[in-house]
């Protein structure tokens, strides 16, 4: 341990040293857990050594920190590509929370913090280690590409880390095609270690993933998706709305009456806005996130729940891949998620804290068709853009 120390303050200085030893607490690399323990060992000493790395990790089992630690770390500026503004926001938070120089790139960003990311890029001044960007500031913002490149020839580039890396492949379960753009950072700036993390991913996704960012010679770690501390419930659902709600409304106010937090997902949009006014009518601290909303009202309501003034947000798959929020105890869907691979991630949310939390999935039959035509739409999506 105290090697660990030494090596810290060595790398780091003071003025980052307590950020980093808060984020090795909070973010657990001393979890209960031998065997993610040494896996996510073995992942940063791979990344610390110059390695590109694609990591598959259970949902909670703390990816994130197996490029956070290293991009503080390395000397230079660790840039994370994250598919998901509410994801980005709240790995952001956490960070400066902790007194680590993160920031974000996004359409949300200032003008005064814009100005300042650009200028640390493009001449080193001020502090940045980690900036977190959509896909499509990739490919679609020359300047920002341009400003990345002066950051890499001036040497200040420590590391190139995608998160949600399933997104790349058109076989995966939440494809983007921006995602298709992010093969150019391996071309451009081919010395820099990539990594690519996901909790989930066939064979063939892991194989389009090293593929599509040219990273055929990656150390590839693949861990257990097993969460022993969830416990999963299967509920028969009623063709009545109101009495559905009051199901929802019933357990969570029996199993949390203490406002534990948790998230309630909804197949549509409009399911979303319904259910949450529903809930707040039965007394529930409730409000909805969704695409549609404008971008500042979707901060809001995330940092209301993320600050426990929110007992329960309703969403779709828009509130994001791999929010970070430890004490959530309790995931409920409203509707089927659109695959296994989705329902994975998204009832993941729950326990990142290791505790006892509870995933309830209320079904029918009905809800089935509707799934397999939302999928189909998405099918024939992806055929008529390849």
């Amino acid at each position: 341990m105290k090697m660990l120390l030494d090596l810290l303050l060595w790398k780091t200085g003071q003025a980052h040293l307590s950020g980093i030893l808060k984020l090795m607490m909070l973010g657990l690399i001393f979890l209960a857990y031998p065997l993610i323990v040494k896996i996510r060992k073995e992942i940063i000493n791979a990344i610390m050594s110059g390695r590109d790395v694609l990591v598959i990790m259970a949902a909670g089992g703390g990816k994130s920190l197996c490029y956070q630690l290293p991009a503080i770390l390395r000397d230079g500026v660790a840039l994370v590509i994250s598919p998901l503004l509410s994801l980005i926001q709240d790995q952001v938070m956490g960070l400066t929370a902790l007194g680590i120089p993160a920031y974000m790139l996004t359409s949300t960003t200032s003008k005064e913090n814009e100005k300042f990311i650009y200028k640390a890029l493009e001449k080193g001044e001020g502090e940045l280690k980690i900036l977190y960007v959509t896909p499509e500031k990739i490919s679609k913002s020359k300047r920002f590409m341009s400003k990345l490149e002066k950051c890499h020839n001036a040497g200040r580039l420590s590391l190139i880390s995608i998160d949600e890396a399933h997104c790349c492949s058109q076989w995966g379960h939440d494809f983007r095609p921006d995602y298709k753009s992010l093969s150019i950072l391996k071309t451009q700036f081919s010395n820099v270690p990539v990594v690519a993390l996901t909790a989930t991913a066939t064979q063939k996704v892991q194989y389009d993933v090293m593929e599509m960012l040219r990273i055929p010679k990656c150390v590839k770690f693949v861990s257990t998706v097993n969460r022993p501390n969830l416990f999963y419930t299967v509920r028969s659902k009623s063709s009545i709305g109101k009495v559905v709600v009051d199901e929802i409304a019933e357990f969570i106010q029996e199993s949390y009456p203490n406002s534990e937090s948790g998230i309630v997902y909804c197949f549509s949009r409009k399911e979303c806005e319904q259910v949450a006014a529903e809930l707040r009518a039965r007394g529930i601290a409730a409000d909805y996130y969704h695409a549609d909303m404008d971008v500042n009202a979707r901060e809001k309501v995330h940092m209301r729940w993320s600050k426990n003034k929110l007992q329960v947000i309703v969403g779709t798959v828009a509130f994001g891949m791999g929010i970070n929020k430890p004490d959530v105890r309790f995931v409920i869907h409203h509707s089927l998620s659109k695959s296994m691979e989705t329902y994975y991630q998204e009832s993941g949310r729950a326990g990142r804290d290791g505790l006892p939390s509870e995933c309830v999935l209320f079904y029918r039959p009905a809800d089935v068709p509707r799934v397999r035509w939302f999928s189909m739409r998405i099918l024939d999506c992806r055929i008529y853009m390849t």
